[in-house]
C-alpha cells in the first residue's frame, strides 16, 4: 500500500546529509515524480536517461548573464561523440566572429554568427544540409567577407544540371534548359532560375560562339559586316563598313574602297567618274610632292580630243599628249572671260629659239 509524509503548518521541509554525501531516491523501475517547480541549484546537472522529453518550447542557455553579451564568448549545443578522433561538435552562437555582411541592413554587422563546428578545433566548422534557405525576402548573402566564393564542388557534372548536354557535349542552341530524361526520348527542363557554374559558362560561349551565323558588330545604323567566300574557291571575302547607315569602307582581297576612292595596290582612283579627285592642305599650306611626277596622255588624245578646260574662276588644267611646238608635251587649259585658252608649255631650247625668231 502506499504510503504518504505530509507537512503541515507554514514551514519548509529539508532534508540534508552531511557535505560530500549522496541523496538516492530508488524506485526502480518506478518514477520519481515532482509536482510544483523543480530548482537544482549547484555548478553541474547531469541528467542520465535514454529518453528526454521537454514540453517547453523555448530552452534557456546562459541565464542569469550580466554583461552586454555572452560574457564566454559563444553559447550553445555540443554533442558528445564518444571516441571519435576529431572529438565533439558543437552548434553555438557566437559573439566575436568578425564582421559580416547584412543584407537588410546593407552593411556590416558584427552581432555575431551562429556556427555548426568542431568543440576541439572552434576555426573548422561542419556542413549544414537542408534543401531551402528562407532569406525572407532579402538578399541571400553566401560568402560575407574575405576572399571565399560561391562553388559547387563535390558535385557530379554540376554543369549538366544547367544546360543541356547530351553524352558530355552542350547544345547551346537550347538555351537556358537541360536533359533530365534521354530514353524513349528527350525531355528538357526549363533552368531560367538556375546558377551558373565557370565551367557551365565556358562551355555555353565556346558552343555559341562555334553555332553562331553572325558576322557582324552591329550598334544602331553602324556596322561591320565580314562576308565569307566559303568553300567556293573563287568567292572574293569582304570586309564592309556602315556608318549612319551608308556603306564608307569596303575591304577585298583587290582593293579598299573609302568614301568614293578605290585604293588597290599603288593606285589611287574616284569610283564616281563624275567627279575629281582633289589633294587639298589645310589653310595656306601646300600640296608637296617628294619624287618626280609623271602627267600620262589623256587616255582620249588619240581620238584628237583635249581634255575640257576648267571653268572660269576653277583654275589651269595640266595634261600631257604628244610633242607639239613647244617640244615638251605638257599642255594647259584655262578659261577668262568665256573664252578657253589651251597652249603648249614650251621648252628652254625652243623658248630661246622662238625669242631669236621673233
Amino acid at each position: 500500500m502506499s504510503k504518504f509524509l505530509k507537512i503541515t503548518g507554514a514551514q519548509d521541509y529539508k532534508v540534508k546529509v552531511d557535505s560530500g554525501q549522496t541523496i538516492t531516491l530508488d524506485t526502480g523501475t518506478g518514477t520519481v515524480r515532482v509536482n510544483g517547480d523543480f530548482i537544482v541549484s549547484g555548478t553541474s546537472t547531469s541528467v542520465e536517461t535514454v529518453n528526454l522529453e521537454i514540453e517547453d518550447n523555448v530552452i534557456v542557455l546562459n541565464k542569469g548573464e550580466s554583461g552586454a553579451e555572452i560574457t564566454e564568448g559563444f553559447a550553445g549545443i555540443q554533442i558528445d561523440r564518444g571516441s571519435a578522433t576529431t572529438g565533439d561538435v558543437e552548434f553555438v552562437y557566437v559573439e566575436d566572429a568578425g564582421n559580416w555582411y547584412e543584407s537588410r541592413l546593407g552593411s556590416n554587422n558584427s552581432d555575431g554568427v551562429w556556427m555548426a563546428r568542431y568543440q576541439q578545433d572552434p576555426t573548422r566548422l561542419i556542413a549544414l544540409r537542408t534543401y531551402d534557405i528562407d532569406s525572407n525576402g532579402d538578399d541571400l548573402n553566401l560568402v560575407g567577407g574575405g576572399n571565399g566564393r560561391v562553388t559547387v564542388k563535390g558535385t557530379l557534372d554540376y554543369e549538366t544540371g544547367v544546360f543541356a548536354y547530351t553524352a558530355g557535349v552542350i547544345d547551346s542552341t537550347l538555351g537556358a534548359q537541360t536533359v533530365i530524361q534521354t530514353t524513349p526520348s528527350v525531355v528538357y527542363e526549363n533552368t531560367d532560375d538556375t546558377l551558373v557554374n565557370a565551367k557551365a559558362l565556358v562551355d555555353y560561349v565556346e558552343d555559341y560562339v562555334r553555332l553562331s551565323s553572325s558576322n557582324n558588330i552591329k550598334q544602331g545604323n553602324t556596322s561591320i559586316t565580314i562576308t565569307d567566300p566559303g568553300a567556293n574557291p573563287f568567292g572574293i571575302g569582304e570586309i564592309n563598313i556602315l556608318t549612319d547607315g551608308l556603306n564608307t569602307m569596303t575591304i577585298d582581297v583587290n582593293q579598299v574602297e573609302i568614301q568614293g576612292l578605290t585604293l588597290s595596290g599603288t593606285i589611287i582612283e574616284v569610283n564616281d567618274t563624275g567627279e575629281d579627285l582633289i589633294l587639298r592642305a589645310t589653310g595656306t599650306n601646300s600640296v608637296r610632292v617628294d619624287d618626280s611626277l609623271i602627267i600620262s596622255q589623256s587616255p582620249y588624245i588619240g581620238d584628237g580630243i583635249d581634255p575640257n578646260a576648267p571653268g572660269e574662276g576653277e583654275g589651269t588644267k595640266l595634261y600631257s599628249k604628244p610633242r607639239g611646238s613647244g617640244d615638251t608635251g605638257v599642255f594647259f587649259a584655262n578659261t577668262k572671260d568665256g573664252t578657253e585658252k589651251r597652249d603648249e608649255l614650251v621648252s628652254k631650247s625652243k623658248a630661246i629659239l622662238f625669242g631669236i625668231l621673233f
